[in-house]
């Protein structure tokens, strides 16, 4: 074989990572879902939101959701082994 693989043969991702990696992404979801409802929320009504100075809870939502996201991307790379190297 060419080619060289970075893995040993037989060697997988190990029951931490996955358990680790599972309650990450679900951590995630939950951010995720969080920010995104409120984004969308405070969007819908940004007529009162923007009475107060809104932006701000605006922008604190989608960096939630980004976290949210970020947290579940990292979840799947350590559930998959890919982290591990």
């Amino acid at each position: 074989m060419s080619e060289e693989s970075d893995e040993r043969p037989g060697e997988g991702p190990g029951t931490g990572g996955i358990l680790l990696g599972s309650f990450i992404v679900l951590f995630g979801l939950c951010l995720a879902l969080l920010g995104g409802g409120c984004t969308v929320i405070l969007l819908a009504d940004m007529r009162n939101v923007a009475a107060y100075g809104g932006w701000f809870f605006v922008v604190v939502a989608l960096a939630i959701l980004a976290a949210g996201l970020a947290l579940i991307r990292l979840g799947v790379k350590l559930a998959r082994g890919d982290y591990r190297k």
